[in-house]
């Protein structure tokens, strides 16, 4: 669900809705916005004010019971953002943690190797707001490369890295799925890239490999 279906009044640019989350500019819009998921049977729950500007450090509003407003499904909390305190965020190596972060996805490019899933164009014009609204970065050149960027996640990952910085700092946590999703794509036959060859191998490393081996290995057995 579109977080627009909740037709908040607001002034333009005062409050940036990206995916399922909202991102308030001033504090006088944040009354604004309070005051308006009041009115939409939401509950404002307030973290540690320690956290409270921190980015992805959110202010949650549940609904009542009901399901539905106007007809339309909305959902069940959404976290508001207050950026004052943060943006605009300048250029980092772990810039690109963030973009992902926004739009609900994993950086760890091992959590992806092995398998065929991609970013879509939304996720791509997700990212793109943030980054015009809430960085340092030039939105523009982003609009230009996107497109551009490979498919595979584990690849775009890396292509999104070094937009955001020329020597950026990628996670690869070891994944001993992604070793078997590889192996299975280098059986079939499918070109994989030095990203994705990269993750699988480092799955190996993975301290679960054990854990996931027995578990394998007793489903089997069950099956005979």
């Amino acid at each position: 669900m579109s977080i627009s279906k909740l037709n908040l009044t607001v002034k333009d640019n005062d409050v940036v809705p990206i995916t399922y989350d909202l991102y308030v500019k001033t504090p006088e819009a944040m009354r604004r916005v309070s005051k308006e998921l009041r009115k939409r049977g939401y509950y404002i729950i307030k973290p540690p004010k320690e956290n409270r500007r921190v980015v992805h450090a959110a202010l949650r509003w549940y609904r009542a019971i009901w399901n539905d407003w106007k007809g339309y499904e909305i959902p069940d909390w959404i976290s508001v953002y207050e950026t004052w305190g943060w943006a605009p965020l300048p250029k980092s190596p772990t810039l690109h943690n963030k973009l992902l972060s926004a739009i609900h996805e994993d950086s760890d490019v091992g959590f992806y190797a092995g398998s065929h899933i991609s970013f879509s164009s939304r996720h791509w014009v997700e990212m793109a707001k943030f980054i015009r609204h809430f960085t340092e970065l030039d939105a523009d050149a982003f609009d230009r490369a996107w497109p551009r960027f490979r498919k595979p996640a584990v690849d775009a990952i890396r292509d999104l890295a070094y937009f955001c910085h020329e020597n950026p700092s990628i996670t690869t946590n070891p994944n001993i799925l992604a070793t078997l999703g590889t192996a299975v794509n280098v059986l079939n036959g499918r070109q994989i890239s030095e990203a994705e060859l990269e993750a699988g191998m480092k799955g190996i490393e993975d301290p679960n490999r054990e854990t996931f081996s027995e578990a394998l290995r007793k489903s089997a057995v069950n099956k005979q």
